[in-house]
C-alpha cells in the first residue's frame, strides 16, 4: 500500500494527490509504537535500565529512525513521555554502590553536569580589589578621613593611672 498525501497547487489552488516513494514506516501510529516500548520495558525485567538503542532494536528499527521519530509530531509527545520514565530509572539507579557508569550515561544522554557556571547571568564575574571596596564603604559610611589609631597604652602608662 503506497503512501499518499494531498498537495494544494498556490498559483492554481488544485489539489493533488503525491506519492510517497521509499519504504513504508515500520510504525504505523503513535499507539503501536506506545505497544512496543511498554513490551521493551517488560523485555528488560526487574534490573534492567532502557536506552535508546535497546529501544530502537526492540521496535525493529534503527536509532536513526527513532531520532526522526522524535521529531514528528504523531511520535514526539509518546517518545517525550517515556524518555522521562526511562530518565527517571537512571536517576533511581544513582543509589546504588559504583554508579560511575549511570553518572556517565546521564551526562551523555540527558546533559546532566556536575560543573559550576563561575560566571554572573552569563557575563564574566567583576573582581573587585580590596581599595576599591574601602572607597565604597568610605561613601556608604560618610566617612571623611581616616580614623585615628587607637593607642595601646604600655605597662608603665598603664601604672600611673
Amino acid at each position: 500500500m503506497a503512501r499518499k498525501k494531498k498537495e494544494v497547487s498556490e498559483s492554481s489552488g488544485e489539489v493533488t494527490e503525491v506519492r510517497f516513494t521509499g519504504r513504508p514506516r515500520s510504525i504505523a501510529s503513535a499507539a503501536e509504537l506506545e505497544e512496543r516500548i511498554i513490551g521493551y520495558l517488560n523485555s528488560l525485567g526487574k534490573y534492567g535500565l532502557p536506552c535508546k538503542a535497546g529501544l530502537a532494536f526492540a521496535c525493529g528499527i534503527s536509532r536513526d529512525t527513532l531520532n526522526r521519530y522524535e521529531k514528528e509530531d504523531m511520535f514526539s509527545d509518546v517518545l517525550k513521555h517515556w524518555y522521562a520514565l526511562f530518565e527517571s530509572m537512571w536517576v533511581q539507579n544513582l543509589s546504588r554502590p559504583n554508579a560511575t557508569g549511570t553518572i556517565f550515561y546521564l551526562k551523555n544522554t540527558y546533559g546532566y553536569m556536575d560543573a559550576f557556571d563561575h560566571t554572573s547571568g552569563g557575563k564574566p564575574m567583576q573582581y573587585v580589589i580590596p581599595d576599591k571596596i574601602a572607597e565604597r564603604h568610605k561613601i556608604v559610611l560618610d566617612i571623611k578621613k581616616e580614623p585615628e589609631p587607637i593607642k595601646q597604652e604600655t605597662p608603665q602608662e598603664a601604672a600611673t593611672t
